[in-house]
């Protein structure tokens, strides 16, 4: 099993069949808890299948990663793999409302910019839809891809850091800089490190300014050692 970029799991090489089979021992073991077996499956899970052969694709199942066994003679369970590659590949989604589709655009379009209130609003659209309670996660930050930085003056030592990652959110953090810095240098700074690592994930950012300060000697006034003062602040970003 492999993850694509955005980290939803490949289902690979596992053909239909399979499929099918590790979708049925996902809801019977949601349902009822319990390890489930190939002849419960033969018997309730509406397969057309033998329970030799629901055994045998459960145990190459197991060799992938996507079911354990708890003990020998009990029924296999569902792995975090398994539910991953179940949501992102197997899982039946019927089509939303549109209706509800258009008022849940129209909410999180006012709500776009700020991370606390897209997620707020997208906890209350999902439990309207949904009726159930809504669970909003923070993003991963290691996933962000910078889009653009930009930096504003607040006084002689404090800056405003804006980051607009590619889905067009806004992350923004004060800074607490040793230099004092002029709006024009820092407007020089955004340009060239939006220039340097748009399109880039913050942790690959990080470790090109890492090399960045291992191998720059440069004269304190030029622009490229005032990026390298504002990139010493880019973790708290």
């Amino acid at each position: 099993m492999t993850k694509d970029p955005v980290g939803r799991v490949d289902k690979g090489e596992l053909d239909d069949r399979a499929g099918e089979i590790l979708k049925s021992v996902i809801q019977a073991h949601v349902i009822t808890g319990e390890p489930v077996g190939s002849r419960s499956l033969s018997r309730g899970a509406g397969l057309d299948l033998s329970p030799a052969t629901i055994r045998n694709v459960m145990s190459d199942l197991e060799e992938r990663g996507l079911l354990s066994q708890p003990h020998a003679s009990a029924g296999r369970v569902p792995t975090d793999l398994a539910y991953r590659l179940y949501v992102d590949r197997l899982m039946s989604r019927p089509p939303i409302d549109i209706g509800h589709a258009q008022a849940i655009d129209e909410a999180l379009l006012h709500r776009r910019g700020e991370i606390p209130e897209l997620l707020s609003e997208a906890a209350r659209q999902l439990s309207r839809v949904s009726q159930h309670v809504g669970v909003v996660l923070v993003p991963d930050m290691r996933r962000i891809v910078v889009e653009h930085l930009e930096f504003v003056r607040l006084d002689a030592q404090r800056v405003v850091a804006i980051l607009v990652d590619r889905s067009g959110v806004v992350h923004n953090r004060i800074l607490d800089l040793e230099a004092a810095f002029e709006q024009p240098d820092l407007d020089r700074v955004g340009n060239e490190l939006s220039r340097r690592f748009s399109g880039q994930t913050l942790p690959t950012t990080r470790n090109h300014h890492e090399q960045i300060n291992r191998h720059r000697n440069l004269n304190r006034t030029q622009p490229g050692v005032q990026c390298s003062r504002l990139r010493r602040h880019h973790d708290q970003i």
